[in-house]
């Protein structure tokens, strides 16, 4: 029975996800005679369009790669034999992950194709921030499995190293979020960059250095 509950949960859950994004479709087919032949879709540091894309790939396309991704990261923590280990808050943040990126990105291309003044580097970065602190906020709680945190073949073989790279880890990724959220306030949108590198570099490295000391 429990089973069969939490089969339903799985499904509603990709269903719901599934369709936030694709909602950006519904204010771009408002809008789609009002939209230029090209889009922008890509900035620079400095806040510059770089990359244009086609109108039809913008309103269409880019919402449907993104409902694509998302199933795939749904499909995935499904089919893990070790999903039980998941915390559930976890689960949930990392469902709404690429759905609340589609609902914060999408709009923004289509907008700022209008005309429409955009700090994209300050709204993308800190909305990144915020989600990564919530990810590891919880990280230290997330136990073995195949599909969710520091999955390198030293932590998949430990549990102890996992659970220990985990801790360093959640304290790494809250630490990292506030730079990038503060980066984010005071224009200095490059450090998103290396700061993820570090957020995933620092684990890896101690869980490695934990292996070598035979955790």
């Amino acid at each position: 029975m429990e089973n069969n509950k939490n089969k339903k949960l799985v499904i509603l859950t990709m269903v719901l996800t599934t369709l936030v994004c694709l909602l950006p479709i519904v204010y771009g087919l408002m809008i789609f005679d009002k939209l230029p032949d090209e889009i922008p879709t890509h900035w620079n540091f400095a806040g510059e369009v770089d990359d244009y894309s086609s109108k039809g790939f913008a309103v269409f396309g880019m919402p449907v790669f993104m409902a694509v991704l998302n199933l795939v990261v749904q499909i995935g923590m499904a089919a893990d034999p070790k999903h039980v280990n998941n915390s559930e808050k976890i689960k949930i943040m990392i469902a709404w992950f690429v759905p609340v990126l589609t609902l914060v990105v999408v709009p923004i291309c289509l907008l700022a194709a209008q005309g429409i003044q955009i700090d994209v580097g300050f709204v993308i970065t800190l909305v990144i921030g915020i989600l990564f602190l919530l990810i590891g906020n919880y990280l230290p709680k997330c136990r073995q499995n195949y599909t969710i945190g520091i999955k390198v073949p030293w932590t998949l073989n430990s549990e102890e190293n996992w659970n220990k790279t985990h801790r360093l880890a959640g304290f790494v990724w809250i630490l990292g979020s506030f730079l990038i959220i503060f980066s984010a306030f005071f224009g200095h949108e490059i450090v998103l960059f290396p700061a993820v590198l570090f957020m995933v570099l620092i684990p890896v490295v101690y869980s490695f250095a934990l292996y070598k000391k035979g955790i």
